[in-house]
């Protein structure tokens, strides 16, 4: 595992969710979270493990490259290289998913879903040097490839790296989405597909993101929300068309 840091531009500005960070394990805060938890708690019918599956078959002979933006001790990742046996968790339905997201959801339960192995390389970013430690010391088979310990935007502004898949759920979009835009609208590849979880209204409502991903090559392909509308997540589906 490589891993890579850099400086933060405004320390002060990322204190908050550093702090974050370190809250115990079992709280509403979590940086261990698999992969598992995006499938039950999304609002769109998105299944990661078929979608990197179809992109190996698209993409013969090449590795996919993949990017979990707040990436925690990289459990998500390494359950896509691992695989998952998939369970329905009945005690996320108070988040009002869609009904027919409920109905996939429940289509999918014990169903083996398989990993990608070396046919994906696995990229995240976190802001905390001990997510990284924490990840040195998981099965080296599953491990990611690359933790960069810092702040996206800095990271997006100077890294040569591409990516085929980006994936964040509770991660930087969730807290920071005009940095997260405007960073995976660097680093995705043209033609790659995104899927992010942002907060309506925290800090700028879900018209102005929107409306930023326009600006900066990155086009919605599907927008999932609660069928309550006092709950402000919505779950966003995108690519990206001629950018640079």
């Amino acid at each position: 595992m490589l891993i890579e840091e850099i400086a933060l531009r405004n320390p002060q500005a990322y204190s908050r969710l550093q702090a974050l960070d370190h809250t115990p394990e079992g709280t509403s805060y979590r940086v261990d979270r698999g992969i598992s938890h995006a499938l039950n708690e999304g609002y769109l019918p998105f299944n990661h493990f078929a979608h990197l599956s179809q992109a190996t078959l698209q993409n013969p002979g090449r590795v996919i490259d993949v990017f979990e933006g707040g990436c925690g001790q990289g459990r998500a990742s390494g359950d896509l290289k691992r695989g998952i046996k998939f369970r329905f968790d009945p005690t996320m339905l108070n988040k009002f998913e869609p009904s027919e997201v409920r109905a996939w959801r429940r289509s999918l339960d014990g169903q083996t879903l398989e990993g990608l192995g070396n046919a994906i390389t696995t990229s995240g970013i976190t802001l905390t040097q001990a997510h990284a430690t924490e990840a040195q010391n998981t099965d080296p088979r599953f491990q990611m490839d690359k933790i960069v310990v810092g702040d996206l935007g800095t990271y997006s502004l100077t890294t040569p790296d591409r990516f085929d898949f980006i994936f964040d759920s509770f991660g930087v979009a969730f807290h920071r989405p005009l940095e997260a835009i405007l960073a995976y609208s660097r680093i995705l590849r043209d033609g790659g597909i995104g899927i992010m979880r942002v907060v309506d209204g925290f800090p700028e409502d879900l018209q102005t993101m929107v409306q930023l991903m326009q600006e900066s090559c990155l086009r919605v392909l599907i927008c999932g929300k609660p069928t309550n509308s006092g709950v402000p997540i919505a779950e966003l589906l995108f690519t990206k068309e001629g950018g640079q």
